[in-house]
């Protein structure tokens, strides 16, 4: 609170060390002067215009500005963060999860949506694609919140929720409503607002989704870092003909789609790069997965059996980049396969990674 009402208050004060230096801007302003090693930011000119607009404040013997909502640039910036009304208390947070889940589940702390959004609105643009990352997701507030906001203001922004599967006590109204960690009702509210709001508003709501993964050792052995000792590391390198883990087999669909969702986060894809996958299909008798690229291209990737068909596919097609694993290459003449394809691919400047 300042002189005038609400405001949020600014400090004024700089480094005066090095290329910073500035005799000038330190002065008296109402009986104070800058720290040793300190100086104002603003010069004397504008500190007398603050001073005559009655915006400058003395905070525990420091010197600040009062930023008022009229001073602001942009009407966004209205209210002020920290003086938001009207935005719901932990009880309507409580009651409005309860209200998704249909089901009580004991959580007494839970923010309010409202609250949530109006930062979220605050500190993003709408046309943005601005990404929010709640990295301790609890009850899925924040996804909530961007995902209302985006339908109410036709947003693009994405969400990361992040939540360790911390065990809930058997005896806790979550545990007897059928959920076993905090992540499972992450994901439950999540699933259930996407529902929700599909229902109530289907034609903006199409491309609206959620993909859910879990912390796990990689598919692939060249990533796997649980080499201990001497004996460890020789089982790994006798177990390098293959890249994959042993299971599940790569050619399962629930292995194929673990190892599409790593291999397109591991090569900086992910929710950043990817246009759209589209479902796998069947290719000269063999499975493989599409990813549209932004700029128009596609990404191929392979995990089973390498033949000439496949590659004379790949060819028509000119993918930007093709993905396969050493293991598709298989029989006698498996080196002279990868040879062949790599030369022949490249002559097309189709970039190949094999792993």
């Amino acid at each position: 609170m300042g002189k005038k009402g609400l405001c949020r208050i600014k400090d004024i004060l700089d480094s005066d060390v090095g290329t910073k230096k500035r005799d000038t801007m330190k002065f008296e302003i109402l009986g104070v002067t800058p720290p040793e090693g300190q100086r104002w930011k603003i010069g004397r000119d504008e500190v007398n215009q603050l001073i005559a607009k009655n915006s400058i404040e003395i905070v525990d013997g420091k010197i600040k500005v009062a930023v008022y909502p009229d001073d602001e640039p942009s009407e966004i910036l209205k209210p002020f963060w920290s003086h938001f009304e009207d935005c719901g208390t932990a009880e309507t947070g409580k009651n409005t999860l309860n209200e998704v889940l249909n089901k009580k589940v004991g959580f007494d702390t839970v923010k309010p949506v409202d609250l949530i959004s109006n930062l979220i609105l605050h500190s993003t643009a709408t046309d943005s694609e601005d990404i929010v990352l709640d990295f301790f997701a609890g009850s899925g507030t924040t996804a909530h919140a961007v995902m209302e906001l985006n339908a109410e203001d036709g947003g693009t922004r994405q969400c990361i929720s992040v939540q360790m599967p911390e065990v809930l006590a058997e005896d806790s109204e979550a545990y007897k409503a059928g959920y076993r960690t905090i992540a499972d009702i992450t994901r439950a509210r999540i699933d259930k607002v996407i529902a929700k709001l599909k229902a109530e508003q289907p034609l903006t709501t199409q491309g609206l989704a959620c993909a859910h993964f879990t912390l796990a050792p990689s598919n692939f052995k060249v990533w796997r870092s649980n080499v201990n000792d001497a004996a460890t590391l020789r089982d790994q390198l006798a177990l390098f003909q293959s890249a994959e883990k042993n299971r599940p087999a790569p050619q399962a669909a629930d292995a194929q789609t673990a190892m599409l969702a790593e291999l397109l986060l591991k090569n900086g894809l992910g929710a950043l790069g990817v246009h759209a996958i589209s479902k796998p299909k069947q290719i000269a008798g063999v499975t493989v997965h599409r990813v549209l690229l932004e700029d128009n291209r596609t990404l191929w990737l392979c995990f089973e059996p390498y033949t000439q068909a496949l590659k004379d596919e790949m060819v028509k097609a000119q993918p930007a980049q093709v993905i396969l694993l050493n293991s598709c290459f298989v029989g006698d003449q498996a080196d002279e396969l990868l040879a062949n394809l790599q030369l022949e691919l490249a002559g097309l400047e189709i970039g190949l990674t094999v792993i």
